[in-house]
C-alpha cells in the first residue's frame, strides 16, 4: 500500500470504485520526452464534520 493511500484512509477517505488510467507525455530533466501512465482513483470523504 502506498504512503498517500494510507494517509487518505486515516483521514476518512474511501475509494468510490471509480478509477481511470491516464497516460501523458512530459519532458524529463534532460529535455527528453517521456511517457507516464497513472491510475487515478476517485475518493469520497466518509465522516464529514458537522
Amino acid at each position: 500500500m502506498q504512503i498517500a493511500q494510507r494517509l487518505y484512509q486515516r483521514l476518512g477517505y474511501r475509494a468510490t470504485g471509480e478509477q481511470r488510467q491516464v497516460t501523458y507525455t512530459y519532458l524529463d530533466d534532460h529535455g527528453h520526452e517521456r511517457q507516464a501512465t497513472e491510475l487515478e482513483i476517485a475518493l469520497n470523504k466518509t465522516d464529514l464534520p458537522r
